[in-house]
Formats: C-alpha cells, sequence, structure tokens
C-alpha cells in the first residue's frame, strides 16, 4: 500500500489500480506521522505569533500557510503572547512534534530568549521582522529606520505640526529603529515632538486609542 500511495515505480499497474481500489472503498488515510518517523520529514511547519488580533500578524499567517500548502507543507500556529516562557514553552513543544521549520516573530526580550534557545534547538529557525549580531539564525527584515522617516514625510506632507506618537517597547531594537527614523524624519521637516508627547507602551493594540479617545 506505501508503495502504491507514494507513487513508487516498482508497482505494476495492474496493482496499483487493485489498490487504489481498496484504498477508496474503505476510505484508507496514510499515518502521516509513521511516514514522517520513517523518512525522518513531518511536512510541518511551526508558525509562532505574538496574537491573531492584528490584522498584520493574521495576514502572515495566511501568507505562510498559503506558500507552505504550495511546496506540500501543513502549518502548526502557536500564539506567545510577549511571554518569552510561552516562547520558549512553544518551540520546545513544535520540536517534540518533529516540524521540520519554526518561524517566529519575536518576543520582546528577543536576545535573552533566543540567544538560549540556541544551544537546543535542533530545527531550522527563522526570525521574521528582526535579527540580533551573533548569530546564526536566518531572518527575515524590514528597514525600521525608513518606515519610521516615511510616517513622519506623511505627516508633514498633511501638514501637521504638532504631533505625538505611542511607540512600543524600546527594548526592541527593531522598534527604536522605527522611532529614530520617525524622529529625524519629522526634525528634517522642522517639526518638533516634545518628549510629554512620547508616549512608551506594550502591545496592547488598544493602548493607542484610549489616549487619543
Amino acid at each position: 500500500v506505501s508503495r502504491v500511495v507514494n507513487e513508487s515505480s516498482l508497482v505494476d499497474h495492474a496493482t496499483r489500480e487493485k489498490v487504489n481500489h481498496a484504498i477508496k472503498m474503505l476510505n484508507y488515510k496514510p499515518n502521516l506521522v509513521a511516514y514522517g518517523l520513517r523518512v525522518k520529514n513531518s511536512r510541518l511547519l511551526g508558525l509562532i505569533l505574538p496574537e491573531l488580533g492584528h490584522e498584520a500578524y493574521a495576514e502572515l499567517a495566511q501568507y505562510v500557510e498559503a506558500a507552505s500548502e504550495e511546496r506540500g507543507y501543513s502549518v502548526l500556529i502557536g500564539l506567545h503572547r510577549n511571554d518569552c516562557n510561552r516562547g520558549r514553552m512553544l518551540i520546545d513543544g513544535f520540536q517534540r512534534r518533529s516540524v521540520d521549520g519554526i518561524i517566529i516573530q519575536p518576543v520582546i526580550d528577543v536576545q535573552n530568549v533566543y540567544s538560549t534557545l540556541r544551544e537546543y534547538t535542533t530545527v531550522p529557525m527563522v526570525l521574521y521582522g528582526h535579527s540580533f549580531s551573533n548569530h546564526q539564525m536566518g531572518t527575515v527584515q524590514f528597514d525600521n529606520y525608513r518606515a519610521g522617516y516615511m510616517v513622519a514625510e506623511y505627516f508633514a506632507k498633511l501638514g501637521h505640526r504638532h504631533v505625538a506618537c505611542t511607540i512600543g517597547p524600546q527594548g526592541m531594537e527593531y522598534l527604536r529603529e522605527r522611532f529614530c527614523g520617525f524622529r529625524d524624519g519629522l526634525s528634517a521637516h522642522q517639526i518638533g515632538i516634545q518628549q510629554r508627547d512620547i508616549i512608551e507602551c506594550d502591545f496592547n493594540y488598544q493602548v493607542p486609542g484610549k489616549i487619543s479617545g
């Protein structure tokens, strides 16, 4: 049966027809876990995100799932909710499920967490939207400085002169880069921003709405 399911060339046409008929009649489903153990390839990927309530993370999950499906992979999704211990637990759990790789949108304390994880992680890992020095993980990065600068340019184009902003935890390098770009973009258009108008908050997406309201 396994040779027919795996389309082996060692099975003649008549036998293949009989086996396929039996598979259809019995509604047979191959055990992918057992197959994965035999070939050491589970065809599973782990995707770890902060949450799914924010549009950016939900879209990322959809794109990862679609791209994985095209290549014959299924995706397991875990949410760390910016909890370092939960992030460790998810990575450990995915490894126990023998995933072939893990994609991570990092938690706040990424430097501390993943510098220790690399010592025992046994599968390929990719950090999404973040990187840090002296690390061998693959990364998908953005020009965060330029992104912040573009936001400032947009405000200037609209004619805004009195600007306030909420910023994420400045312990994360990519957020510091984003804010530096925003601040420098304002300065380039002779727009000042007072320290009292800069509010640092966590990744609760309800915070900006409460502040503006």
